[in-house]
């Protein structure tokens, strides 16, 4: 089985290998084919604290939203869920949407830097969350992921070079298949 292998890798290396060639042509053609496929996410930095109510966490978000200063009220608000207690944290960190629990990701669909956000991630958590900076999702530049495309794209060809060359034998001379598919 080894030195079947050996011979296919050789086989191919020689035969199939030198005709298999990218152009930058081929690579800008599969970027703007595949451009929903090289997008980078959404990312937020998020800051916040949890209640152990939500009608505490509204009143700590209707507080924020009338300018109380954010810092201060994680420090004084009562009804809050001690940190070490908090199944989340969020302490500033950028994370990227796909990350994240869906429920709050729909939380903080359409949100912008500066505004605050409620999240309720179980029936005694209730988050209050800033959100410091987000980024929307963008397509990542072409000389970015040029490298990955261009292994894409030889990948792609290796195996119609090899699939094509297979129909040629099978064209030459009866292939007698004796086992499809094998299902484990």
């Amino acid at each position: 089985q080894f030195e079947r292998a050996v011979l296919f890798a050789t086989f191919v290396d020689k035969v199939i290998s030198p005709d298999v060639k990218v152009t930058e042509a081929d690579g800008l053609a599969y970027y703007e084919k595949h451009k929903a496929q090289l997008t980078a996410p959404e990312m937020f930095k998020l800051d916040g604290f949890a209640f152990a109510s939500p009608a505490d966490a509204q009143g700590a978000l209707e507080k924020l939203k009338s300018g109380t200063d954010f810092t201060w009220l994680r420090t004084t608000a009562p009804g809050q869920v001690p940190p070490e207690q908090r199944a989340l944290q969020f302490d500033g960190r950028t994370v990227s949407a796909g990350t994240l629990a869906p429920e709050l990701a729909k939380a903080l669909t359409g949100a912008r830097a500066g505004e605050y956000r409620l999240y309720a991630a179980g029936d005694a958590e209730v988050y209050v969350i800033r959100v410091l900076e987000q980024t929307p999702p963008s397509t990542k530049p072409y000389v970015d992921v040029r490298e990955t495309i261009v292994k894409r794209v030889y990948g792609e060809k290796m195996n119609r070079a090899i699939a094509d060359y297979a129909a040629k034998l099978r064209k030459a001379q009866r292939v007698d298949v004796l086992l499809a598919r094998i299902a484990l």
